[in-house]
C-alpha cells in the first residue's frame, strides 16, 4: 500500500536516499517513494497545518547538459501537471528550490493503492478484495481513468505512460492519474514557449529578492514589455530547456507491455491514440490478470507490442467470463494502427460509460444515398415507384416508402430533403411505428412542409401533441433532418435547429420507419439509421407499459398500484400512481381515477393532476370540467415543460367539437389568447386556426372582424398582430381598417420580429397599399418580397 501522490518505484529506481530534516521550510516526515529523477517524501507544511507530498529534483553528478535536461523535464512536469486541474489527477500546489536539495514541488498527499497493488490482491486471491473488487467496481475505476486522461487530451497534453502503478485508489474512493513526467503538448497552441526556464527564472528572482514561494507566480503579468524570453535568459538560463530536446529522436519513452506500437518504435509525434493504446493494455490487465503480451525482458516485450504480436483476449482462458462487448472495446483500442482505436481517451470514456449503463452503442443499421443499388435492399415503396435524377431519389404523392432495417429499441436516423422548386406547398411524413402486414401502424407521425404557411408537427396515435409555426421553410431548399427516439423522448432537428421534443409517459420502444410524400414532389438523399437494439435495462414499469398498449388495463393497473405503493416519494412512484389512474379511466372506472389522480396534487407530478382530470371530464362528457382543469393546469405549470403538452390538450380538447359547434369553437379560441397569454409560437398556432374557423364558417366578413378585434386589443403582441394583419389581407383590407393597419404593421416592421420574415411583411404593406390605391408604392413594395 502507498500513501502519496507518486507510483511504487520500479526496480531501476535508485536506493532510498537519506531522510533530509527538512526542505525550503517543509518538515520532512518520511520517505514514500522514488522515481528515476527525484524522491518524494510526506511533508508537513506548517503554514496551512497540512500533510503533502513532496517531490525533490536527485541531485545528479551528471554533465552540465544532461543535468539541465533533468530540471527542465522535472520542471515541465510541475507546470503541465499544475495546468490540468480535474478531479482524477494529482493537484500541485506549490514549485520551489531549495539551497541543499535543489528543485522541488509539493502536491495533494493521498492515502491509497495503486491499481497494481489491487491487481496483486486480486491474484493472490485474497477473500476482501475479491469480494470489494467487483468486476462493475474495477470498470468504474477504469471509467475514471479514462475521462481524467479525456481531459488531458481537451487539453493538447497526452500522458505517454499510462500503467496500473500509475493510477492510485484513494481511501474514499477517487481514482488518480500519477506521474505525468513523461507527458508532452500535442499541440502547438497549448504549448508557451520556454516555459520550463520560465519557472526556473521566477524562482530564481524570487530568491534573489528574497520573497515567498507563494509569490513567485504573482510576478508572471508584470513582465509584458519585452520578449519574455529575452527577461528569462537575462535572468537565469536554462540550457536544453527546448522540449523538442528533452524527448530524444528514437528514444523509447513508456512502461514495456503498456506502451503503444507507436512508442515501440521510437516515434516522435504521438496522438492521444496512443494513451488509448496503454488504457487498452491496462483495461486488458483489469479483465484477464495479464498483460497483452508475453512476459519477457523490456526489449523484447517492446519488440512484440510493435509487431502487434499481443495475445487476443478471446484467447485467454482468464477471460472466459468477459461478456463479449467489453472485449470487443480492449481489442479496438489496442489495434495495430492508430487509426482504428478509439480517436481519443473521451470516445472510450463515452463507449465504457455506456456499457457500465447497461446501454449499448450506436450502431448503424442503414447508410443509403438512395439513388443506387442499396435502393431495392433497404427500401420497400408502395403509392407509386420512386424515380433517380443524379444524386437525389424522388418521391412523388402518395407514394410511401418503408426502411426494412427494423430497430428494436433507441434510434436515430438522419436524411435530406428538398422539395422540387416546382412545388409552393408540399409535406413530408416521417412514421414511426410497428409494422402491420406490408404497411406501417403508426405511433407518432412526425410532419412538415408548406401549406397554408409553413409547420412542423407532430402526431401521438393520431392527435397532434406539438406543433412549430415559426420555421420558414420553402421549397428549393436542402433541408438536413435529423430525429432520435431515446428513452421516452422523440426529438426532431431541421438544420440543427431543434424543432421537437417530446416526452412521452407510454413511449413507443423501436419500430419501422417509412417516408411519404403527402403532398408534391420530394427529393431524399443520404439516409443514415443507427440503433442501440433491444434495451439491455428494463424497468419495472416496462411490463404494465406493455400491458396498457395491449387494452390489458386491469392487469397493468394492479401492477402500476404495487409500484406506486412500494415508492410513493419517488419520481418513479408518482407516475405510476398517474397510469394507474388512466388505467382506472379506461376500465370507466372515474370515482377510483378521481382519487389517484387528485393524489398527484402538491407532488412533482401536479402537472399530471390537471391532465388525469381532464381525462375524466372527457370519458363523462363535461368538455366545461375538461377544459377549466387543463387551463388551471397551464397556468400553474406555464414555466414548465409539461405545459406544452397542456396546451395541445386544450388545442385538441377544442377541436373535438363537433362542425355544428364552430361558435364554441371561436369562443373557446378567443378565450385561450384573452386569458392564458400563450408563448409566441402558440400564439401564433392559435390565432391562424381562431381567423382560418371563422373564414370555413363564417366567411371573410367575420374573419375581417376579428381580426381587427386582436389588432386593437393586443397592439404589442408581435406574434398576434402579425397574424391579424396576414388574415385581414386574406379578407381584403376595406377603407376604414387600412389606418389600423398601417399603424400596426409600423410596429412589427420596426421588430422585424414575426415568424413570417421581412418578405411576408412586405406584402402585407403592398395590400394595404392597393387598397389606398397607391399603385407604384405597392409595386416597390412587391417587387422587395421577391427578391
Amino acid at each position: 500500500m502507498i500513501e502519496d501522490g507518486v507510483s511504487a518505484p520500479d526496480s531501476s529506481a535508485r536506493m532510498q536516499p537519506s531522510l533530509p530534516k527538512s526542505i525550503d521550510g517543509y518538515e520532512i516526515l518520511s520517505h514514500i517513494g522514488a522515481g528515476g529523477m527525484g524522491a518524494v517524501y510526506l511533508a508537513y507544511e506548517p503554514l496551512l497545518d497540512r500533510k503533502v507530498a513532496l517531490k525533490v529534483l536527485f541531485q545528479r553528478q551528471d554533465e552540465e547538459e544532461a543535468r539541465a535536461r533533468t530540471v527542465a523535464r522535472f520542471l515541465s512536469e510541475a507546470v503541465l501537471t499544475g495546468k490540468l486541474c480535474h478531479a482524477g489527477i494529482i493537484p500541485i500546489y506549490r514549485v520551489g528550490h531549495d539551497p541543499f536539495h535543489g528543485y522541488y514541488y509539493t502536491m495533494r498527499y493521498v492515502k491509497g493503492r495503486t491499481l497494481a497493488e489491487i491487481q496483486a490482491l486480486l491474484k493472490s486471491k485474497d477473500a476482501k478484495a475479491i469480494e470489494h473488487y467487483t468486476l462493475p467496481r474495477l470498470l468504474t475505476i477504469a471509467l475514471r481513468v479514462c475521462e481524467a486522461i479525456a481531459f488531458a487530451h481537451r487539453q493538447g497534453v497526452i500522458h505517454r505512460d499510462i500503467k496500473p502503478g500509475n493510477i492510485i485508489v484513494a481511501e474514499f474512493g477517487e481514482v488518480l492519474v500519477l506521474d505525468w513526467g513523461l507527458a508532452k503538448r500535442t499541440n502547438a497552441e497549448a504549448a508557451t514557449p520556454d516555459e520550463t526556464a520560465e519557472v526556473a527564472a521566477r524562482l530564481s528572482e524570487c530568491r534573489q529578492r528574497r520573497q515567498t514561494t507563494s509569490e513567485i507566480f504573482l510576478l508572471r503579468d508584470k513582465k509584458r514589455g519585452t520578449s519574455r524570453l529575452q527577461q528569462l535568459q537575462a535572468i537565469r538560463p536554462v540550457p536544453g530547456s527546448d522540449s523538442t530536446k528533452m524527448t530524444q529522436a528514437n528514444q523509447i519513452l513508456g512502461t514495456p507491455g503498456y506502451l503503444s506500437p507507436e512508442q515501440a518504435v521510437g516515434e516522435e509525434e504521438l496522438t492521444p491514440a496512443s494513451d488509448v493504446y496503454s488504457l487498452g493494455a491496462t483495461l486488458y490487465e483489469l479483465l484477464t490478470g495479464r498483460m497483452p503480451v508475453e512476459s519477457g525482458n523490456g526489449n523484447a516485450m517492446a519488440m512484440a507490442t510493435a509487431m502487434g504480436n499481443i495475445i487476443p483476449i478471446y484467447d485467454c482462458a482468464e477471460a472466459a467470463r468477459v461478456p463479449r462487448a467489453l472485449c470487443e472495446m480492449v481489442m479496438r483500442a489496442l489495434s495495430l494502427k492508430p487509426g482504428e482505436r478509439f480517436r481519443d481517451a473521451g470516445e472510450l470514456a463515452e463507449t465504457l460509460s455506456l456499457y457500465l449503463e447497461g446501454r449499448a452503442a450506436w450502431k448503424t443499421l442503414a447508410e443509403d444515398k438512395m439513388n443506387g443499388m442499396q435502393l431495392a435492399e433497404i427500401w420497400k415503396t408502395t403509392g407509386g415507384e420512386p424515380r433517380t435524377e443524379g444524386a437525389d431519389l424522388i418521391l412523388s404523392a402518395p407514394a410511401e416508402m418503408h426502411c426494412t432495417r427494423y430497430s428494436l429499441g433507441d434510434f436515430r436516423c438522419a436524411f435530406n430533403v428538398c422539395a422540387a422548386a416546382t412545388n409552393p406547398a408540399w409535406v413530408l411524413s416521417l412514421n414511426i411505428g410497428e409494422v402491420s402486414g406490408e404497411q406501417i401502424d403508426p405511433c407518432y407521425i412526425l410532419r412538415m412542409g408548406v401549406e397554408d404557411r409553413p409547420f412542423v408537427e407532430l402526431l401521438r396515435n393520431g392527435k397532434r401533441v406539438q406543433r412549430r409555426l415559426d420555421f420558414r421553410l420553402q421549397s428549393a431548399q436542402i433541408y438536413r433532418l435529423r430525429i432520435e427516439l431515446e428513452g421516452g423522448h422523440i426529438r426532431m432537428w431541421v438544420d440543427q435547429r431543434k424543432c421537437i421534443d417530446y416526452l412521452d409517459v407510454f413511449p413507443q420502444t423501436g419500430g419501422a420507419i417509412s417516408l411519404k410524400a403527402g403532398r408534391g414532389e420530394l427529393h431524399l438523399q443520404n439516409f443514415e439509421l443507427h440503433s442501440r437494439g433491444a434495451p439491455l435495462n428494463l424497468t419495472f414499469m416496462a411490463l404494465p407499459d406493455r400491458l396498457f398498449r395491449r387494452g390489458r388495463h386491469a392487469e397493468a393497473r394492479e401492477l402500476y398500484r404495487q409500484l406506486a405503493a412500494s415508492h410513493p416519494d419517488r419520481e418513479e412512484g408518482l407516475l405510476a400512481l398517474y397510469k394507474a389512474g388512466l388505467c382506472s379511466t379506461a376500465l370507466d372506472d372515474t370515482q377510483t381515477a378521481f382519487n389517484e389522480f387528485t393524489k398527484l396534487e402538491g407532488t412533482m407530478y401536479d402537472h399530471c393532476c390537471a391532465l388525469g382530470l381532464a381525462s375524466i371530464g372527457m370519458l363523462d362528457g363535461s368538455i366545461d370540467f375538461a377544459w377549466e382543469a387543463l387551463k388551471n393546469g397551464y397556468r400553474k405549470h406555464r414555466a414548465a415543460k409539461i405545459r406544452t403538452e397542456m396546451w395541445f390538450a386544450l388545442l385538441n380538447l377544442i377541436e373535438t367539437l363537433d362542425a355544428t359547434r364552430g361558435s364554441e369553437q371561436v369562443q373557446r379560441r378567443q378565450e385561450l389568447l384573452d386569458e392564458l397569454d400563450p408563448e409566441p409560437h402558440e400564439t401564433g398556432q392559435l390565432t391562424f386556426d381562431l381567423l382560418d374557423n371563422l373564414q370555413r364558417n363564417e366567411g371573410f366578413p367575420a374573419l375581417r372582424a376579428e381580426a381587427i378585434r386582436l389588432l386593437k386589443k393586443f397592439p404589442d403582441n408581435l406574434t398576434l398582430v402579425n397574424e391579424a394583419l396576414f388574415g385581414l389581407c386574406r379578407a381584403g383590407i376595406d377603407e376604414p381598417s387600412v389606418a389600423l393597419a398601417s399603424a400596426a404593421l409600423d410596429t412589427v416592421m420596426k421588430k422585424r420580429s414575426c415568424e413570417g420574415g421581412i418578405a411576408r411583411l412586405h406584402l402585407i404593406r403592398a395590400e394595404l397599399l392597393i387598397a389606398s390605391d397607391r399603385l407604384d408604392e405597392a409595386d416597390s413594395h412587391l417587387r422587395e418580397a421577391i427578391t
